[in-house]
């Protein structure tokens, strides 16, 4: 009887180690899953984002954004990070009144776009409105002000300090977003699978 005791009692230690060697494999299995969801997850944000970052930008401006000028301008420049398509243009200058000064429609050549004005513009503020097609085939658009002659320094500043600043009018990039979602996502559940690991790892010693 002592033998047999003995001899049930080596089998059940076996059982429960090889149990728990089995629940231990399958929560490091789980765990491996977990990680690589999150790592897709986060190749696929980064995919999505990658687009939004990609369309040109406006890099410069003459006149710059918020300029004030001696004499009326002939013509606005504006130059971008990359070569525009050469479709969809659109641009207006705008005074006051909400007259239009633009003399025709935009030239564009490689990366530089450039709005002919009319003659006899008057001092005041005007304001550009631009609208091109990005390199990558997206719309972009933005808006720049400059004054001619009598303005006053609160009309300067008002106007903008870059032309940077007056670039595309589109939202920031989801980037950050998806990122961080990611990161929490990864921390919970590599946390779950190291919990799930010493509970039933403990759980079983117990018992032993």
């Amino acid at each position: 009887m002592r033998i047999s005791t003995d001899g049930s009692s080596v089998s059940l230690r076996r059982q429960e180690e090889g149990l728990r060697a089995a629940r231990q494999a399958m929560a490091r299995r789980l765990l491996a899953a977990a990680l690589m969801a999150m790592l897709l997850w986060l190749a696929l944000a980064l995919a999505l984002a990658r687009p939004a970052a990609a369309h040109d930008e406006l890099i410069s401006s003459t006149p710059e954004n918020g300029a004030v000028l001696d004499t009326p301008p002939t013509e606005v420049t504006l130059k971008f990070s990359a070569n525009v398509m050469d479709i969809g243009a659109t641009t207006q200058v705008l005074d006051g009144e909400g007259t239009d000064w633009a003399a025709g429609a935009p030239v564009l050549s490689g990366s530089q776009v450039s709005i002919p004005l009319r003659d006899g513009m008057p001092d005041g503020d005007y304001q550009l409105g631009w609208r091109v097609v990005s390199s990558d085939g997206h719309p972009i658009e933005g808006t720049l002000k400059f004054t001619v002659a009598a303005a006053s320094p609160a009309a300067s500043s008002a106007a903008g300090s870059t032309s940077e600043a007056a670039g595309q009018e589109e939202g920031p990039s989801n980037l950050g977003l998806f990122v961080a979602l990611g990161a929490g996502a990864l921390a919970i559940a590599a946390g779950l699978a190291a919990f799930v690991i010493s509970k039933r790892g403990g759980g079983t010693d117990a018992r032993g």
